[in-house]
């Protein structure tokens, strides 16, 4: 009489795991850049809303007071936790008041020697942002450390902000744009002319 002895397999083979493996490594391979691409869209996108934000605030403080913000925290009253951009670093503003003949009161140092860009997002030439009644929104890289954004996160803020208010503060690398600070002009010569009696 013959015994009838079954194999009991319960698991997987070598040969079935090596596959599943390579399948999700595949899929993974497909699916993190698209991720990253995502998540520097999303940097973008919110770094656009603060300026929004910020811009709004300006003038309504404009508006109350008679005079522009010259330090972030006093629009403290019209926007709500907001001092860490979403690109890394700290908010700033920089701005250039009607006192004693338009002497620049700001955060930090002024004038600001930074460079223009065009469309395209190529320097086009050295300036210094010491126009009167100019306000502008900046992004600063914290302990030494610079502001990194890609070609499309640039090209991105260049088409929904506009070039001729987007300023750098060193020239851009080939690839991507590296710098200490980046300022936007979130008000225009919104100072009267100073009198000359």
């Amino acid at each position: 009489m013959r015994r009838n002895i079954k194999n009991n397999q319960d698991g997987f083979t070598l040969t079935e795991l090596l596959v599943v493996i390579a399948i999700i490594g595949i899929l993974a391979a497909a699916g993190v850049p698209l991720l990253f691409s995502n998540i520097n869209k999303a940097r973008i996108s919110d770094f656009e809303s603060d300026f929004q934000t910020v811009k709004m605030a300006s003038i309504a403080y404009y508006s109350d007071h008679d005079s522009v913000a010259t330090e972030f925290n006093q629009l403290d009253p019209y926007i709500e936790n907001m001092s860490k951009s979403p690109l890394g670093g700290n908010y700033k503003l920089r701005s250039k008041k009607a006192v004693d003949g338009y002497q620049i009161i700001s955060e930090g140092s002024y004038p600001i020697e930074a460079f223009s860009i065009d469309s395209n997002g190529k320097v086009k030439e050295e300036v210094r942002l010491d126009s009167k009644g100019d306000v502008f929104f900046s992004v600063q890289g914290v302990g030494g450390n610079e502001i990194y954004l890609t070609n499309k996160q640039f090209k991105k803020l260049i088409d929904d902000i506009g070039a001729e208010n987007i300023y750098i503060s060193s020239e851009p690398e080939a690839s991507k744009y590296q710098f200490v600070e980046l300022y936007i002009r979130v008000m225009n010569n919104v100072l009267p002319e100073p009198s000359t009696n």
